[in-house]
Parts: structure tokens; sequence; C-alpha cells
């Protein structure tokens, strides 16, 4: 079995790879692509077996029928996609592997002024036009503290940094 993603070291592929090695001990051949797009366009042509890559790159082809939706590595299903599965509702309720976007400041940013952008960038992500385009495209916006994304952004990095040493990915 074959399985294409935006390419080796992406999150796609760690996520990949460590579904398909360690939870369902699956033999599956990766096949990089630069990019989404390329692999997406494989997958449609039938020049590999699977796509693993963010929502963002393959929702329009599902919604359209040139993709078949299989599962998403996220907590609960897509709002883009809701008729798309998570892993956890097809039996494997430890494998959680999202893509997500965050906003990041220089360490010594004074408290005053993360909690200001911070609340500017929810009211932002409030927005009924702001939310609708963003889910239209996988994704879901999240809103959080900055207390929250942080305790969150270390609980990711943990999550990722244990995929890519099980692997085998990592440089140490």
């Amino acid at each position: 079995m074959t399985y294409g993603t935006a390419g080796v070291g992406t999150a796609s592929y760690i996520a990949a790879e460590y579904f398909f090695k360690i939870i369902a001990k699956i033999n599956a051949v990766h096949v990089p692509f630069s990019g989404g797009a390329p692999a997406v366009t494989a997958a449609i042509g039938n020049h590999i077996d699977l796509l693993a890559v963010s929502m963002p790159a393959a929702v329009q082809q599902i919604r359209q029928g040139g993709l078949r939706g299989l599962g998403v590595a996220s907590l609960q299903r897509a709002s883009a996609l809701p008729d798309v599965p998570t892993y956890a509702e097809q039996g494997f309720p430890d494998f959680y592997a999202t893509s997500w976007v965050g906003f990041f400041v220089p360490a010594k940013t004074g408290e005053a002024v993360v909690a200001k952008l911070n609340a500017e960038i929810n009211t932002i992500l409030k927005d009924p036009t702001v939310e609708q385009r963003l889910r239209g495209t996988g994704f879901d916006p999240i809103i959080k503290t900055d207390k929250e994304a942080a305790d969150e952004f270390k609980r990711e990095v943990e999550s990722w940094s244990r995929m890519v040493k099980t692997i085998g990915a990592s440089v140490d």
C-alpha cells in the first residue's frame, strides 16, 4: 500500500508514519510530494493508494467527490466534513494528530500586551464571516486564553516530539 503526503518531515508525514507503523502496524510505503496539492492530484489520479494531508489541501476534493474522506485525526469530526469519522470512532481512540495555527510573540512581551492581542485575535475568530470562512476551508477556530494556548502548545510539542522519536525521524 502506498500513501502520499506533502513531504518528509511534514505533520501529515509524521502522523501517518506513526499511525501505520506504531498503531495499526501496517506496512505502508511513503510517497513524498512537494506539497499537499501534488499529493492530492496523485491520489485523484490513482498514482497512490492513500493520502494523508492537512484538511485544507483536500476538503474541496472530498466535497466534490474526487476523494473519499476515510478519517480525521482530531478529537471530534471536522465541521467542514461532518460525515468523515474520527480515528477514535473507528477503533483508534489514542490517535490524535491535528494541524493547527497559533499566534506567537517574542518571549519578553509584556503580559498586558499578550492579553490584549489574545483578546483581539479571539474577537476576530468569533466574527461570523471569519469563522465561516475558516470552517469552510477545514479550520475549526479554537478560542483559548493565552494561558490555555500556552498549555496546549506545550502538550502538542510533547506529543509531536514523541511521535517523531518513535518513528525514528529525530536527529538526536
